[in-house]
């Protein structure tokens, strides 16, 4: 048996970390220079705790630069891949490995939205278009529009295939990772990519044991959730089977947008989906005070899991 432990962590872009939209955190908590030496330490810290894997989300083309060096000089391997714009600093996600561990056999990355299949729009009828005028879009057009706008979302999906070094016969595992797109105005849109992702990884947990991670942006009680742990899918959430509840959350800020009133949002927003490997602990960094703060870089909980491997 070979034990893994794996770290999930969306990192919070530095172009959203703003004082004006984290109201209550301190200078120190949204300036980019501490919360880097402090994301650092932490990555530090777990490294020298024996972790494995990272599977990191809103890794910008400036902080994966300087984290592939990091994990580089602490004997880990890394996969980047970014999908963003200049607004959040060419966001992506990324996997580190322990590269005395495992090695990479295989690299798949996709555009989900690439691969969502067209469909072609209804013909309005008239009703349609005097509706329309009244201010009242037909359903079917509203379908498209969100057809439409997911295939455009470039958020990318990365599946690595690792194998482990070892004098016995080496056994391999996929190692997924993925950064739901955001629109909680329209659930259609993340629907349609979870469709995507779920058809994805059920074809890889039939080839190999398979481990997904990432920030979903869905809470428990959403249907992309139960997409993926309905009793007819091969997954199950790694952190609900050992502790038969999900995180109390896994994201906690105070933010105002513009002149809106200030909100308080706490949820469960992130998970790690596996198929065919035993889950031994799970665990979350707490989420009772507001993020980031002066202790932590992040808007988002870090999660730790303990699988292992079997022999087969």
């Amino acid at each position: 048996m070979t034990d893994i432990k794996i770290i999930n962590f969306n990192l919070l872009v530095d172009n959203y970390c703003k004082p004006d939209f984290f109201i209550k955190a301190s200078a120190n908590a949204t300036n980019s220079t501490m919360r880097y030496q402090l994301l650092i330490s932490i990555l530090q810290e777990h490294i020298n705790n024996s972790t494995d894997c990272f599977c990191l989300q809103e890794v910008t083309r400036n902080s994966g630069s300087k984290l592939r060096v990091f994990f580089k000089d602490n004997g880990f391997d890394t996969a980047y891949d970014n999908y963003g714009y200049y607004k959040n600093g060419y966001m992506g996600i990324m996997v580190a490995w322990k590269n005395t561990k495992f090695k990479m056999i295989s690299e798949y990355s996709e555009n989900v939205g690439d691969n969502i299949p067209y469909q072609k729009p209804k013909v309005w009828s008239w009703n349609d278009t005097i509706l329309n005028r009244l201010g009242y879009k037909p359903d079917h057009a509203k379908h498209h529009e969100s057809l439409m706008y997911a295939k455009r979302r470039d958020n990318i999906f990365m599946a690595i295939e690792l194998q482990t070094f070892s004098e016995e016969i080496p056994k391999s595992f996929y190692l997924c990772n993925y950064h739901m797109p955001c629109c909680y105005y329209d659930l259609m849109i993340m629907n349609l990519h979870a469709s995507r992702l779920q058809r994805v990884v059920t074809k890889l947990s039939k080839k190999l044991p398979t481990i997904f991670c990432g920030d979903f942006n869905s809470m428990p009680d959403s249907d992309l959730y139960k997409m993926f742990t309905n009793d007819t899918q091969p997954f199950r959430s790694a952190y609900q089977q050992i502790n038969n509840c999900e995180p109390d959350a896994t994201t906690h800020c105070i933010t105002q947008r513009n002149d809106k009133p200030i909100e308080t949002f706490k949820a469960v927003l992130d998970y790690c989906f596996v198929s065919n490997m035993d889950v031994k602990s799970a665990q979350c960094t707490s989420s009772n005070v507001p993020m980031p703060n002066d202790n932590w870089p992040s808007d988002h909980c870090l999660l730790t899991f303990d699988f292992t491997l079997n022999d087969k």
